[in-house]
């Protein structure tokens, strides 16, 4: 049976999610797909569907949680969300975003930012300029 430090049995020598040691989805993803299916083939285990997709979900909400509780320098958050550091500043000294921090020293988690949708640049495309839009769309802010 595979010994590596992720794989770990339970008294009733069922895998038991490793969640002290993986704090990513990725990882638990790897986990599950690597450690986990390949244990109960070698095994030639039957389960209960129902209870391995709740305990693959339940495994994932606590990276998840985790990873949002995480807290972040302002420099950081604004690296993560898109928002530049000056405006996550702004938003805590004004008390809409909590400061998991110190006074001079703020920090934010994760959690309690939203994430900013980035604009995709625009794809590669034979007409990039269309005078016809661009007139419709003068005529129409009028």
């Amino acid at each position: 049976m595979d010994n590596s430090p992720h794989s770990q049995r339970t008294s009733t020598g069922v895998f038991q999610f490793p969640a002290d040691t993986i704090t990513d989805e990725d990882a638990a993803l790897t986990w599950w797909e690597q450690e986990f299916a390949p244990a109960c083939e070698a095994v030639g285990a039957l389960v209960n569907g129902a209870l391995i997709v709740r305990q693959i979900v339940g495994s994932l909400r606590r990276v998840r949680e985790i990873a949002l509780a995480e807290t972040m320098s302002l420099t950081e958050a604004a690296e993560r969300t898109g928002y530049s550091a000056e405006h996550i500043g702004r938003l805590v000294r004004r008390g809409r975003l909590p400061n998991a921090g110190r006074k001079n020293a703020p920090r934010v988690r994760l959690g309690d930012l939203t994430l900013e949708v980035k604009p995709k640049l625009a794809g590669k495309s034979a007409r990039l300029y269309d005078p016809l839009s661009d007139a419709r769309s003068l005529r129409v802010r009028r």
